[in-house]
């Protein structure tokens, strides 16, 4: 899976809840189908971002895959 991959299907679960489509990464523009998804995870610290780029299209090997699972856990966990 990629980053983008990744941080959609963590974004479904959440309920795909809204964005404000001003995502500034310029390898991640508000046109393509992953977006809203990474907005919204770098909003909430699920996704950061390295040199001023989000890096979208890499692929998440396995440590990243799970730091990410562990981010949006201690997020939903901390608001139940």
């Amino acid at each position: 899976m990629t980053r983008a991959m990744t941080a959609q299907v963590l974004y479904n679960i959440a309920g795909n809840p809204e964005t404000e489509n001003n995502l500034t990464y310029p390898d991640a523009d508000n046109l393509l189908w992953f977006t809203d998804a990474v907005e919204w995870a770098v909003a909430k610290g699920i996704v950061n971002g390295d040199a001023g780029r989000i890096n979208p299209d890499s692929f998440a090997d396995r440590e990243q895959i799970a730091a990410l699972v562990m981010r949006f856990c201690e997020l939903y966990e901390s608001n139940q």
